[in-house]
């Protein structure tokens, strides 16, 4: 078990549970300009390349979770932090 200080980041992320009431879900909005997303992904698929909106979000959100793990982890109640597992 990796134990350390619990980060910023990782407050945050316990203040979105604690959002939930004793579950792992919740609902948001989230609004994207997707424009030049759409033109870049339509450009490529005029080239042959493939790509999606769908494919292009999952990359996205699998780097962020790369770049910030805390928000890919649980509280172990001890007051320290516990990795479920990394991507």
């Amino acid at each position: 078990m990796i134990t350390r200080k619990i980060t910023e980041f990782r407050k945050l992320s316990m203040y979105g549970f604690q959002v939930t009431e004793n579950s792992h879900n919740f609902y948001a909005l989230l609004e994207f300009d997707i424009t030049n997303l759409r033109k870049y992904l339509r450009e490529k698929r005029t080239s042959g390349k493939s790509g999606s909106l769908f494919s292009f979000m999952l990359k996205a959100i699998g780097q962020c979770l790369s770049l910030f793990p805390d928000f890919n982890s649980m509280i172990n109640f001890g007051s320290s932090l516990k990795r479920v597992g990394s991507l």
